[in-house]
């Protein structure tokens, strides 16, 4: 930090951000804005709006120091509104919340059950799996945990963290949960969300994840595979500019986390690039004949 010292905005909504607000009603949201190593440009805060993915429009935001005050703008019921909170520092930076896509705001006039089960004790068993469902679920009370398998940082989890604020929370595993949880199947490993990944995140969390795998089938060509397998991980560099969740893979990791075997193909590559395989991965002969039906990961 001496040489590059930290600088930015971090934002912050005291009382959360509306999931859905009333129509043709203007809706006031707290925002608190803390300067990192630099000046806030007080003329610079902002709300942007855009109306049905028309925009967005800029409308400047009220206050001054740290407290300011974004005033959503009046809607017409059954439109939907996709918001972003922005702010400069003196001498040039912006910086945005979220850093990448909007919030979605509903506006409804009021709310009629035509359907209501508790996603949990019903004859009917079933939970939600869908990310934005669970998001929604969370914040409407219905359930009371989420577990969403996605590179971090998810936008309906940051949507979430924006509209609950200190009532949501990700959970830090201990390395004895995660021991039993890799009991039978070692398939999960620890993963960091270092501050800021989330809003109001002021520490490290300490989660897990499971890897990202390509599957085939045991009968497809061991050249082919092979091949895919080859050509991902000899053009890494281009992937990571693809999507950043791809800034994480290594070769020397890339059988950790599997949880059925490697194909022919795939085995061949990494045997060749020098990685020690686990027997677990390390498809039985009997396997190779016309009648087998397992799954093989690259």
């Amino acid at each position: 930090w001496m040489n590059n010292p930290p600088i930015g905005i971090e934002f912050e909504f005291p009382s959360g951000v509306p999931a859905s607000v009333t129509p043709d009603t203007p809706t006031d949201v707290a925002v608190d804005l803390t300067v990192i190593g630099g000046t806030l440009d007080s003329s610079s805060p902002a709300l942007e709006v855009s109306i049905d993915n028309e925009g967005p429009i800029s409308y400047p935001m009220s206050g001054s120091g740290s407290n300011w005050t974004a005033t959503l703008p009046s809607v017409d019921c059954g439109q939907t509104m996709f918001v972003a909170f922005t702010a400069n520092l003196q001498g040039g930076g912006q910086y945005r919340y979220p850093s990448v896509g909007e919030l979605e705001i509903d506006v409804i006039t009021n709310l009629v059950i035509a359907f209501e089960d508790d996603m949990e004790s019903g004859s009917g068993g079933w939970t939600t799996s869908n990310d934005g469902a669970s998001a929604g679920a969370f914040q409407d009370g219905n359930i009371v945990g989420m577990n969403m398998p996605a590179g971090a940082p998810v936008s309906s989890i940051t949507q979430t963290y924006a509209q609950m604020g200190d009532r949501m929370t990700i959970l830090n595993w201990t390395q004895e949960s995660l021991d039993k949880l890799n009991a039978r199947y070692p398939l999960w490993d620890w993963y960091e969300f270092p501050p800021n990944t989330y809003p109001n995140q002021k520490e490290t969390i300490h989660t897990i994840a499971s890897p990202n795998v390509l599957v085939t089938r045991v009968d497809i060509p061991e050249e082919a595979v092979y091949e895919i397998t080859k050509v991902i991980w000899e053009n890494l560099a281009t992937l990571q500019e693809i999507h950043g969740a791809t800034k994480s893979m290594r070769l020397e990791i890339a059988v950790k986390g599997l949880g059925a075997p490697l194909h022919a193909g795939a085995l061949r590559y990494y045997r060749e690039m020098g990685l020690e395989i686990p027997d677990r991965l390390i498809i039985d002969e009997a396997l190779s004949d016309s009648t087998a039906r397992a799954a093989s990961r690259l």
